[in-house]
């Protein structure tokens, strides 16, 4: 055979002697190689109509393995992103939150205290005495235990209760209430929860009208059974429907005029004028203040040094 031919020569260049093995691979080797495997390579003829299949079946490969269009892929993707859009859909305008403080009325007859809620969105209800020191709580009952979902920390880690309670709705309808029993108080504050609202509660100071067991320094004042909404108002940042709003220079204050009466709102002390009803907000540094006698002038206190400012728009 031609092939065992060349490799003796192939061997016989191989063995000249003076040659280094550098030399002996030359190219006449390489060429002799390649026609060795040329000759040596088998040869098939395919039949015609077995090529033809096999060309048939790679055009269909393609759809088979892609069966839908780019186009089509891209339609079926935005039918998906829409479906998951209709699944999460609450309501037509996103929920406003909004952070708000009340006081309770343990008057009989009284309505109770609204909490708006949403699904998805959790609550934090947080419990002060008169003073603004919290009051803790030592139980609670939720109405519809199934459409609500209510968890109270602890206080700083310890195995007492806190005066918090975190509340979610699990759906978006279903109305409820809470009945909330503070710690020393004989009377349950009564919560109405209502979801699916347009503005959710994210925190909302709830201050009962009494001396909390945290504060020891209270129980010898005589309290006022009832808070003035208007100063919860403005401690709120929510000036009544009518109030006008004032400019005050040389302190930090604010100032509204409403029905012949102002009010201040500020983290200093009133000294002048005197005022005949004060409100704390529930951290302990704002307080607001209804004063009867208007002045353009006015005497607060910060940290103990006097400040003189003007009040404009009176």
């Amino acid at each position: 055979m031609k092939w065992i031919y060349r490799i003796s020569i192939l061997i016989g260049v191989l063995l000249q002697p003076g040659l280094t093995v550098g030399q002996q691979v030359s190219d006449e080797m390489a060429r002799q190689l390649a026609e060795m495997a040329a000759e040596s390579k088998p040869t098939f003829k395919m039949d015609p109509q077995t090529e033809e299949l096999q060309g048939e079946a790679f055009d269909k490969l393609p759809t088979t393995l892609f069966p839908l269009t780019p186009e089509q892929i891209k339609v079926l993707r935005d039918l998906f992103v829409e479906s998951k859009q209709a699944a999460a859909y609450t309501q037509p305008v996103p929920t406003r939150p909004t952070s708000s403080a009340l006081v309770v009325d343990l008057t009989p007859g009284a309505t109770p205290p609204v909490i708006r809620l949403g699904a998805g969105y959790v609550t934090s209800l947080i419990f002060l005495d008169a003073a603004g020191e919290a009051w803790p709580i030592k139980g609670y009952d939720i109405g519809n235990p199934t459409a609500f979902n209510v968890l109270q920390p602890t206080a700083g880690g310890s195995e007492t209760g806190g005066n918090t309670l975190l509340i979610q709705s699990n759906t978006m309808f279903k109305d409820g209430n809470l009945a909330v029993i503070l710690k020393g108080l004989n009377t349950p504050i009564m919560i109405t929860l209502l979801p699916g609202q347009k503005a959710v509660d994210y925190r909302v100071d709830i201050q009962v009208p009494r001396a909390g067991p945290s504060n020891k320094g209270v129980h010898n004042m005589t309290l006022p059974s009832t808070i003035n909404p208007v100063l919860l108002d403005f401690i709120n940042q929510l000036p009544p429907k009518g109030s006008k709003q004032l400019v005050i220079k040389g302190a930090a204050a604010q100032g509204w005029l409403y029905k012949d009466r102002v009010y201040l709102r500020t983290p200093l002390t009133l000294i002048s004028p005197g005022w005949v009803a004060k409100l704390s907000g529930s951290d302990g540094n704002i307080n607001a203040y209804e004063v009867t006698e208007m002045m353009s002038q006015i005497i607060l206190l910060d940290n103990g040094e006097m400040k003189h400012a003007t009040v404009e728009g009176l």
